[in-house]
């Protein structure tokens, strides 16, 4: 089983039609989607530079640029409608999963979206709409995805969060945590003593995150904390060359396995 854990409403995944004719030409099963650009078909072209320095987290690097074109472009205000739209997707669609893009909600307003789309998961970007991890809200937005057995999936906007995150983790256990994009591998590995069994990595994608840092990050953390991600639009094809990285990793096909779906299939009960 291949499940795209990580991917948006647009690009390749803009429709129903779409998202079935690109899942198949990857021989992949499912898609995870939150809200994309709305109503864009377009696909990022991007540059793979991972080969000119494996080490360097790139998405770290990439931190202020996405900020300032989020605050210029007033994209924030796209994300309501685009849940709904990803709702609207799931209900036509068995291969589509749907994570919640938290913006600006209170809890009850969460929980009222949940009634209503019962959604599979939640996602917050801190570089879009920061939220204060050591917070009441947080706390409580805690609480009830534990009660809901739903996983979060969480892009930190510093390594000073990765900190704070763990700290809710380990007060929270139970809690489903996904870090988007490996971000600060390196620094969980540091503090691997500390993670919790339900601590989980998105690999999105190989233009973002090196064949070496996985290598690392695998041999140091076990293959079943490994997602398999797209972020499809950004970036040709990353789908199916994702794919391809996995499936050149010098680990087992179990292993291999367990990251391109095994894992995530556990993690939503599919």
């Amino acid at each position: 089983m291949i499940i795209d854990g990580h991917a948006h409403s647009c690009g390749n995944y803009l429709n129903n039609e779409s998202i079935n004719r690109y899942l198949t030409s990857a021989k992949a099963d499912y898609v995870v989607l939150a809200p994309g650009e709305l109503h864009s078909a377009k696909s990022y072209t991007m540059k793979d530079k991972t080969a000119e320095n494996p080490r360097k987290d790139y998405i770290n690097s990439l931190k202020y640029l996405i900020k300032i074109v989020i605050t210029l472009t007033g994209a924030v205000k796209q994300i309501p409608e685009g849940n709904e739209y990803v709702f609207e997707l799931k209900k036509g669609n068995a291969r589509v999963r749907q994570f919640y893009w938290i913006t600006k909600e209170t809890l009850g307003e969460i929980e009222s979206q949940y009634e209503k789309m019962h959604f599979d998961g939640v996602k917050i970007h801190q570089c879009w709409v920061s939220k204060k991890i050591n917070s009441k809200w947080f706390e409580d937005l805690t609480l009830f995805l534990i009660e809901k057995n739903l996983p979060l999936f969480i892009h930190l906007g510093s390594y000073k969060q990765i900190g704070e995150i763990i700290e809710v983790q380990k007060k929270h256990p139970e809690l489903k945590l996904i870090i988007g994009h490996c971000f600060g591998i390196e620094k969980f590995i540091a503090q691997k003593a500390s993670l919790s069994r339900n601590t989980y990595f998105d690999i999105s994608n190989n233009y973002f995150v090196s064949k070496e840092r996985l290598i690392k990050a695998i041999a140091e953390l076990g293959s079943g904390r490994f997602l398999l991600g797209s972020d499809t639009p950004y970036g040709e094809n990353s789908l199916k060359l994702t794919i391809d990285r996995v499936n050149s990793l010098p680990y087992s096909l179990e292993d291999r396995q367990a990251i391109l779906g095994l894992n995530m299939k556990k993690l939503l009960g599919i």
